[in-house]
């Protein structure tokens, strides 16, 4: 879901590779969303053509996500050229879908602060990327709050997948509350949002995941309290809490019928 929006950029910015075969001349910085890439020396119109062309090939890899062959390019072009943020984006997207995490990393935390006045919504996939390359680091206490920057920007049927890692990010640094939290925001947001077919065995697997975590609490610790984060007030309603609570009471009584 995420990436159909990203393909709409691409698409929308595909004509600029043309005006680079009519740019003799260095491209402003203050220009850059709309330029491609800025060109530090180049007298040679001939060899800009070129490069110019094969940007569209890499956008177009991009779009048809052949990151691989989109990735190849944008390389070459990186050594050569100073690309601007959007393109350092690609590039640690493409690193990405590569399993190249550390790279992917290094791009996107470059490319991520210079993107604050771009879309909401892409820039929620720089953030969920860059999260991602963390967490298969297993670097989790820095890939939580990359998860929470893109709940805070992303569509509100994309929440249940953050919601869901930051989860296992607590639940690998045994902060065991936290933990049991977002596994219950994240199951109320795919059952509100999500709850479909293909997601069933992830809505039984949380629901797991919730009873997991009660274990490793306190005995009387029986309800699910509000997460102490920036995120819980946009995604709990009063209804909502007082289901979660009601979750963690009926799952408690179990516990205690189980250790009579």
């Amino acid at each position: 879901m995420l990436y159909i929006k990203l393909k709409m950029i691409c698409q929308h910015h595909k004509f600029l590779y043309m005006l680079l075969l009519c740019l003799p001349i260095v491209i402003p910085a203050s220009s850059y969303p709309l330029a491609t890439y800025q060109i530090q020396t180049s007298s040679n119109k001939t060899q800009q053509h070129k490069d110019a062309l094969l940007l569209s090939n890499a956008l177009d890899y991009f779009m048809s996500e052949k990151y691989h062959e989109s990735l190849l390019i944008l390389q070459q072009l990186d050594k050569k050229y100073r690309l601007n943020p959007r393109y350092l984006a690609y590039l640690g997207v493409c690193y990405y879908y590569e399993w190249d995490y550390k790279h992917a990393i290094k791009y996107l935390n470059e490319a991520i602060p210079q993107l604050e006045n771009f879309d909401p919504h892409e820039r929620s996939l720089y953030f969920y990327d860059d999260a991602e390359s963390y967490f298969y680091m297993s670097e989790y206490e820095k890939a939580i709050p990359l998860y929470q920057e893109m709940l805070t920007l992303c569509y509100k049927n994309e929440k249940p997948d953050a919601l869901y890692r930051i989860g296992f990010c607590y639940m690998f640094t045994k902060d065991w509350m936290n933990a049991r939290d977002y596994f219950a925001m994240a199951l109320l947001e795919y059952k509100k949002y999500r709850n479909t077919s293909d997601m069933k065995a992830r809505i039984i697997q949380i629901t797991n995941m919730i009873i997991g975590c009660q274990q490793h609490l306190p005995k009387g610790f029986y309800q699910i309290p509000v997460c102490h984060s920036l995120i819980s007030d946009q995604l709990l309603n009063t209804t909502q809490k007082d289901t979660l609570i009601n979750i963690s009471i009926k799952k408690s009584l179990v516990y205690k019928k189980q250790n009579k």
